[in-house]
């Protein structure tokens, strides 16, 4: 928790800006860390002026990496909310494409997510337009990762829904065969 507490000072403290790898980086490195610790709202605010503040656009790699480290993470912290805000502007200006693996990540990254959020609904959005722009189909372990990481996702939200058909369209296309794992 001191290391936390350090790093928070150090970031609010540096005028350095974070490119997009380092977003990815920095928030994939909190995915044991529970939005419910002290420590991490802190921190999570100056990282989302970091975020805020780059000018980078993120890549696919980025945008998995960066979602996949907010799996313990809660859409019920204000803190939470504000970094979703901040992401989901990124994934909409990214103009790269993402693969299955990103997508996995993703969406794996949300599970402790409600769709009672907006800024959950907004994000869920931006990822749609990303899964529907996806060439390739998604293997077996990528659907049901993706597929996870909606479990706090209410199906009466038209953001939810729009989601599970592109994922559906995904499962249709795969020539994976589901295999439990």
């Amino acid at each position: 928790r001191k290391m936390l507490s350090a790093l928070t000072t150090k970031i609010v403290s540096s005028d350095a800006s974070l490119s997009g790898e380092q977003i990815g980086n920095a928030l994939f490195g909190l995915q044991k860390m529970s939005s419910d610790c002290v420590e991490v709202r802190k921190l999570l605010p100056a990282l989302t002026d970091k975020v805020v503040a780059s000018k980078a656009f993120l890549s696919h790699d980025h945008i998995g990496t960066a979602l996949f480290g907010l799996q313990r993470m809660s859409s019920d912290s204000k803190v939470v909310r504000r970094l979703l805000s901040a992401l989901t502007a990124k994934v909409v200006d990214s103009k790269s494409r993402m693969n299955g693996l990103n997508i996995r990540h993703a969406l794996y990254g949300l599970q402790r997510m409600s769709s009672d959020c907006v800024e959950v609904r907004e994000l869920l959005s931006a990822l749609t337009a990303k899964v529907l722009s996806l060439n390739a189909s998604l293997s077996g372990e990528e659907i049901g990762n993706s597929l996870y990481g909606l479990q706090g996702m209410s199906s009466d939200s038209i953001e939810v829904r729009k989601m599970l058909s592109a994922l559906t369209d995904k499962v249709v296309a795969s020539k994976s065969r589901l295999n439990g794992r």
